[in-house]
């Protein structure tokens, strides 16, 4: 992806389903030059935080520094980690779609998809075609 306003960035989203777990995927965001991730929402998912804060960790990750996340939640940049290094649980965040289910996974996943790519300010439609089997 392109930004219009600034060519000078090219931007790389990937989707990915878990091979092994159905109902786990993750939404990722980054500057594709420079590999730098920049968003990642993981549904059904694990990770652990750093245990240090630095003077750039937003307040509200503090309560969450060396916790072990086992719920779905989604990770920011932040300067002087590694690659998305820190998250929070998707309860604590503005994301509208806090969990996926079996029941409506394909209509979820539809949502989210959307949802992430106003997000990340993607102007161009995207359309979902979902093929019920």
């Amino acid at each position: 992806m392109f930004s219009k306003k600034d060519d000078e960035f090219s931007f790389l989203w990937t989707i990915k389903q878990s091979s092994k777990n159905t109902l786990r995927i993750s939404l990722h965001y980054q500057e594709e030059d420079s590999k730098t991730g920049l968003l990642r929402i993981d549904y059904n998912g694990g990770h652990t935080n750093p245990q240090s804060i630095n003077e750039y960790v937003p307040e509200k990750f503090y309560p969450y520094a060396g916790v072990k996340l086992t719920k779905s939640h989604i990770h920011y940049h932040v300067q002087g980690y590694p690659v998305l290094a820190w998250a929070i649980p998707l309860e604590e965040d503005d994301f509208l779609v806090k969990e996926i289910s079996e029941n409506d996974f394909n209509i979820t996943l539809a949502e989210i998809i959307k949802l992430f790519a106003k997000t990340i300010n993607v102007e161009t439609v995207i359309n979902i075609n979902i093929l019920l089997i």
